[in-house]
């Protein structure tokens, strides 16, 4: 059974100008309005939440990083360089009701001051569910062809159990996510954003997730220009992932039935 399809994750490696200060506007505890200066990456980081009106906080120490409070969206700096950043849109995102929109709006705050971007990566979930977990591994590993893939079996622990197979452009993972929102995602809202997503109450302990995963500039190249169109088209998004899926790996008819992604 498939209850949803939608990205999981998107890593935009951000361009910006060299080395230099901006003058950030901004308001004190007391309401009054105060100009401070910032470098390149902090000044673009702050004037990226206030464009989106988000409330975020100042993280790390050596490698410092600014995330909304929900921890969705993420502004790190791309290796030491402070004219390079990495805003990462986590799953917590697309599980938004608006997430459309608001990824529209953050795409929008880089064309309007020409700053150049790209996704380096760009994942699609799907959320389904099984009869029998197990036999549905053995499935996996079993009666489909990972060519060329690293593959890595996870049975040990109840947590991680799990199977992924993976190159440096490709990635295809499956695990339980039932599992994974009960022990890793706690303490959040979470929870609730993917319930009300599956339409249940009670989320079942068989419930699945396969994220598939393509990374490199080379292999987004095509995602770069959907989101420079006026408005962007997310299912062709989504096929462009597919189709990469698609021409590396052979998985079979049933798998892919499972996944809701055999030709109607």
């Amino acid at each position: 059974m498939i209850y949803d399809r939608r990205p999981d994750y998107c890593d935009l490696q951000i361009s910006l100008a060299r080395k230099g200060f901006l003058d950030i506007h901004e308001v004190d505890e007391d309401g009054i309005p105060y100009i401070s200066q910032l470098t390149t990456y902090d000044g673009w980081a702050v004037e990226f939440f206030q464009f989106m009106g988000l409330e975020h906080d100042l993280k790390g120490f050596h490698k410092k990083y600014y995330q909304t409070r929900d921890g969705s969206l993420v502004w790190a700096r791309e290796g030491d360089k402070k004219e390079k950043a990495s805003l990462q849109f986590k799953g917590s995102f697309f599980l938004q009701e608006d997430w459309e929109v608001q990824f529209t709006k953050a795409i929008s705050f880089f064309k309007l001051r020409n700053i150049r971007f790209h996704p380096s990566r760009w994942d699609v979930g799907i959320l389904f569910q099984v009869e029998d977990e197990r036999n549905f591994y053995r499935l996996v590993v079993d009666k489909n062809k990972w060519q060329g893939m690293r593959c890595h079996y996870q049975f040990d622990t109840e947590v991680e159990q799990g199977f992924i197979a993976k190159h440096s452009r490709l990635e295809v993972a499956f695990y339980n996510k039932y599992r994974q929102v009960k022990e890793v995602k706690q303490g959040t809202d979470y929870e609730s954003r993917i319930l009300k997503i599956a339409g249940v109450d009670e989320l079942p302990e068989d419930l699945m997730k396969c994220d598939i995963r393509i990374r490199q500039k080379d292999q987004t190249r095509e995602i770069t220009k959907l989101l420079q169109m006026e408005k962007i088209n997310f299912k062709a998004i989504e096929r462009v992932v597919l189709k990469k899926c698609d021409l590396k790996t052979k998985m079979g008819r049933k798998l892919k039935k499972m996944l809701g992604l055999t030709k109607k």
